[in-house]
């Protein structure tokens, strides 16, 4: 009866104690993070930019096998164009996707004879053209070599680099048409409309000093072929400079030149473009 009474007693006595230490348990437990595993892990960057860039080269419409320049049509004047890049990042990977787009209108005197979709022009004919040229790009890209040293007021690190390997695919549209005519009368018209996609490999480097300046640089090569009679190749390269006078904001400047060669059709039926959009831009940062 006496030891049913002592236990009776430290049963009361301790149950306080252990709900006290289970209730702290529970408020200190390490596990209460993982309720959400790697949420916060994740990185955001939004990147808002005017490439300040030209087209220039070659381009062949169906109907014949003339070709004509983009400086004969007075499409290569350079221009504010948009440009967007947005980051998803977690651990060692990266995803990104990014769009760029040309919207040139030009009315010209031609300057020597020549012809487009087999369609003659002589010097001195009127040359009206639009072309709409869009690339969209998707990628992961995945951390081979990183470096990080020094230690900021902050906590962060004085220097980091890291190289990454980059594979995606890139989509290309271009829409273009011409209007030829003579003494206020319409001789011909020719257009096109074609959308290709490739996919692509390449490398990027970035530097970081201080957590506020950056230097990044990236390259990459695709192509495709469907072994018939559409092709495509390109080479896409950008370096730029960003500044973050925030953890949140900042603010960048670079240098893009984007060459592709299309292709599709043969003989007359055939459309070829050659040719590259390169320029400066600059734009504002947003990390979150």
């Amino acid at each position: 009866m006496l030891r049913a009474r002592t236990i009776a007693c430290f049963v009361l006595l301790g149950s306080p104690a252990l709900g006290q230490m289970a209730a702290d348990d529970e408020r200190s437990s390490p596990s209460a993070p993982d309720e959400t595993p790697g949420v916060l892990d994740w990185e955001y960057r939004l990147q808002a930019q005017a490439w300040f860039a030209a087209l220039n080269g070659d381009l062949r419409l169906p109907g014949g096998s003339g070709q004509v320049t983009f400086d004969e049509l007075d499409l290569d004047e350079p221009g504010l164009r948009p440009f967007v890049d947005f980051d998803l990042r977690r651990g060692n990977w990266r995803l990104n996707l990014n769009a760029a787009g040309f919207d040139e209108e030009s009315t010209t005197s031609a300057r020597m004879d020549d012809s487009i979709a087999g369609i003659a022009f002589a010097r001195g004919d009127t040359l009206r053209s639009n072309i709409q040229y869009v690339t969209v790009e998707g990628s992961a890209g995945y951390n081979i070599w990183d470096y990080a040293g020094g230690t900021t007021d902050t906590g962060g690190h004085r220097v980091e680099s890291q190289v990454e390997i980059v594979g995606g695919v890139r989509f290309t549209s271009i829409d273009i048409d011409i209007e030829i005519a003579r003494a206020g009368s319409l001789v011909g018209t020719a257009s096109a409309s074609e959308v290709f996609g490739e996919p692509f490999v390449g490398v990027r480097w970035s530097l970081g000093l201080f957590e506020a300046f950056a230097m990044e640089t990236q390259t990459n090569i695709g192509g495709f072929s469907t072994g018939g009679d559409r092709e495509s190749a390109s080479w896409d390269i950008r370096t730029q400079m960003s500044w973050r006078p925030t953890k949140h904001f900042g603010a960048l400047f670079g240098y893009r030149q984007l060459m592709s060669d299309l292709s599709v059709g043969s003989g007359d039926h055939a459309f070829d473009y050659f040719g590259a959009g390169a320029g400066l831009y600059a734009g504002l940062e947003l990390r979150f």
